[in-house]
């Protein structure tokens, strides 16, 4: 299930204070199905060699349910593991998610600190997902930020997913973005349509499309990303697919579309590799222009249990901290790493780019005004974004 977690901010809130590729997302939800992993490392590669980044370890219940994910970011300087981040889980008695909890790690005050909190909704056998709410922890109250709505279909798939986001001023849900999913006949989805919402013309307008092609084993051969330009669906990214013989995944090559030359251009490419049956490792490599080089491993671990436990969303992770910020951030989760990270003023205009590769943390935003901010992070069409205020003292 792709969701998108795009918000459109109107308003600005401010008191006086004394922090994919494009297959990244199907990788790190291998918490979804059997391949529950124990612990996961990127590293990314520096000058020859490859270099610690983010280390994510689960831990399990005595029914081998994750209840807690957490997030640490490698020192260098202290050659060690640091705390970064945790999300907690409560979870209903049929093992489906009820809640998450993510916290960020108060280095200087030595304790975690809620950041941000998701409550899920089933219907009453367990198998659909239908609502998502999230708030985000800001000044000491929880405020509401996102709810996403699910609908389906007689087969149990996902037709269309609606994202709303809270409204201060009119303290009302208001709408966001939403996808519409259609299926061919043999059950296999054929097309995601993204739209966004237009205020001025009070309607769903088109944004992106993904078309998927299949081999005889209904296993995803090419995925198809185009925009929205113009009234014309335009190219943009494809991404095609090879399996080993057990149809698991083998390599994935990402190509973009060169608007000059109206051809395909190599983007980057994944390699996969498995042992007794569990994914243990992602290669990547980025296209120099002349040749691949390698960006980024990541290395999965597996304990004794391997269990189905119904929707573990990877998304929460996505943090800006300290929220509020007296003008310098930091920033956690995986889609931080995948690609540039965009920050938006309230009237929706660019106000800052950070470039893939650059460091995450103690990200210098003084000269931007008192405000709420967005902030999106991950490669287009599997964007996450979340918003946060600064707050500078005056």
């Amino acid at each position: 299930m792709k969701i998108e977690m795009f918000i459109y901010i109107k308003y600005t809130v401010c008191m006086k204070l004394k922090f994919p590729l494009i297959l990244i997302g199907l990788v790190l939800s291998l918490n979804a199905f059997s391949q529950t992993f124990s612990s996961m490392i990127y590293e990314t590669w520096e000058s020859g060699t490859w270099k610690n980044a983010v280390r994510l370890t689960n831990t399990f219940d005595e029914k081998g349910n994750i209840i807690l994910v957490t997030n640490e970011i490698w020192n260098t300087t202290a050659g060690s593991w640091e705390k970064n981040a945790q999300t907690s889980y409560t979870l209903n008695a049929n093992s489906t998610v009820a809640s998450t909890t993510t916290q960020i790690w108060n280095k200087t005050g030595n304790k975690w600190e809620d950041a941000q909190k998701t409550l899920y909704s089933w219907n009453s056998s367990g198998t659909n997902l239908l609502t998502m709410k999230t708030s985000i922890f800001i000044m000491s109250v929880w405020m509401d930020n996102s709810l996403i709505t699910n609908t389906y279909n007689g087969s149990n798939q996902v037709t269309q997913t609606v994202e709303q986001t809270w409204d201060i001023p009119t303290q009302k849900w208001k709408n966001a973005y939403q996808n519409n999913y259609t299926f061919n006949g043999d059950g296999t989805e054929n097309q995601m349509v993204q739209q966004v919402w237009s205020l001025p013309l009070s309607a769903w307008v088109n944004e992106s499309r993904s078309t998927n092609t299949y081999n005889s084993s209904k296993k995803v051969i090419s995925e198809l990303v185009e925009d929205y330009k113009s009234d014309v669906w335009v190219n943009d990214m494809l991404t095609k697919l090879t399996y080993n013989t057990d149809n698991t995944v083998k390599e994935a090559l990402s190509q973009v579309w060169d608007l000059d030359t109206k051809a395909w251009m190599d983007d980057a490419k994944e390699f996969y590799t498995y042992q007794n049956g569990n994914m243990t490792q992602v290669l990547i490599q980025e296209w120099s222009g002349t040749l691949w080089k390698n960006a980024m491993r990541i290395t999965y671990t597996f304990g004794g249990t391997s269990i189905f436990q119904p929707v573990l969303p990877d998304n929460d992770l996505l943090v800006v901290y300290p929220n509020p910020s007296a003008g310098e951030i930091s920033i956690s989760g995986k889609d931080a790493f995948d690609a540039d990270i965009t920050i938006f003023n309230q009237e929706g205009k660019l106000v800052k780019t950070i470039s893939k590769g650059e460091s995450l943390k103690g990200i210098n935003l003084g000269s931007l005004r008192n405000g709420v901010y967005l902030l999106k992070a991950g490669k287009q069409g599997s964007e996450q974004a979340t918003r946060f205020i600064i707050c500078k003292v005056q």
